[in-house]
C-alpha cells in the first residue's frame, strides 16, 4: 500500500490503542517513510492488562499472540498490524530495532560488537569479546537517542536507515 494510507491505518491504531498504552509510536517502514509499505508495526508499552484484555475484546484476527509480539490481521483494511510490547526499560532498544530496516539494524548489532557492546532481551550492556557474553547490568536506554549516544553511534534519521 502507499506510505499516505498507511499513516492515516496506522495513526487510527495508535488512537485506538493509546487509552490502553503508557505509550504508543509507529516503527518499520512508515516511520521510515518507504514510499510502499507491506504491513503497520507499532511499539507500545502496554498499561498492564489493560491492552491485551482490549485486543481480546475486539474482533481483531489474532494471528500471532505473544507476551512480546502480537500480530494482527485487519481484513477492513487488508493489512497485517505487529505490535512489538516493550517495558520503559527496554524502548530504546526495541523502537531501534523495530524501525529497522533489516538490513540497517543487522550492521548496527555488528557495529554495537565492534564497539563493545551487545542486545540481550532488548537491553545493552557491555560485551566481553573473549567470552562473547554480555557483562554486568544492563546500560540504561529508555530512549532510542539514548541508544546512539551510550553507544557512540552516529544517529540516523529513520528515513536514512536502508
Amino acid at each position: 500500500m502507499k506510505l499516505n494510507e498507511a499513516q492515516k491505518i496506522a495513526q487510527q491504531y495508535i488512537e485506538l490503542f493509546r487509552p490502553h498504552c503508557l505509550r504508543v509510536a509507529v516503527g518499520g517502514s512508515v516511520r521510515r517513510e518507504k514510499p510502499e509499505v507491506g504491513d503497520i508495526e507499532l511499539v507500545v508499552i502496554p498499561d498492564k492488562y489493560h491492552l491485551e484484555m482490549f485486543i481480546l475484546g475486539q474482533k481483531f484476527d489474532i494471528r500471532k499472540n505473544g507476551a512480546k509480539y502480537k500480530q494482527l490481521y485487519l481484513p477492513k483494511e487488508a493489512v497485517q498490524l505487529d505490535l512489538f510490547i516493550c517495558t520503559p526499560e527496554t524502548w530504546g532498544m526495541n523502537f531501534m530495532i523495530r524501525t529497522g530496516s533489516a538490513n540497517y539494524t543487522k550492521s548496527f548489532m555488528s557495529e554495537l560488537h565492534r564497539r563493545g557492546f551487545t542486545s540481550k532481551d532488548a537491553r545493552l550492556y557491555r560485551y566481553d569479546q573473549l567470552s562473547k557474553e554480555a557483562i554486568g547490568e544492563p546500560l540504561s536506554t529508555p530512549e532510542e537517542s539514548s541508544v546512539y549516544i551510550t553507544t557512540g553511534i552516529p544517529w540516523k534519521e529513520p528515513r536514512e536507515r536502508v
